[in-house]
């Protein structure tokens, strides 16, 4: 319980993980896309994945995000699920999400999928 409380915003009352500063991405933590009005994680050279911050797939006419060897999941970068029998591809902890791999909604309560994009939240929460 220490160990988490030490990683928490520092805005009083907010539970959500530090980025840095103390601060979650909510209240400031974290650095923001240089494109004007926009409000995503920068990824690289100060851009979000939309406005080129990415390396996109290898695969000719594919717009997806490059994972491992230069291919997206659709074109087999990353990888694959440890579970036996399983082809899908782990999202964390070496899983994919039906088995127990990927982030969880940081919602009170909620354990939808979270993503990246929406700051750790769910779709419904962010």
């Amino acid at each position: 319980e220490e160990k988490r409380r030490s990683r928490e915003c520092k805005v009083d009352g907010c539970v959500n993980y530090i980025i840095n500063k103390g601060l979650c991405f909510r209240h400031g933590g974290g650095k923001k896309c240089s494109v004007q009005e926009c409000r995503s994680s920068a990824k690289n050279a100060g851009l979000c994945w939309r406005h080129g911050g990415s390396v996109k797939c290898v695969v000719e006419g594919c717009e997806r995000r490059g994972k491992s060897r230069g291919l997206c999941w659709a074109h087999g970068g990353g990888t694959k699920c440890s579970t036996p029998l399983c082809t899908k591809v782990a999202v964390s902890n070496g899983c994919c999400w039906a088995h127990g791999g990927g982030k969880r909604c940081a919602y009170e309560g909620c354990k939808k999928a979270a993503y990246e994009r929406t700051h750790n939240y769910c779709v419904k929460h962010h």
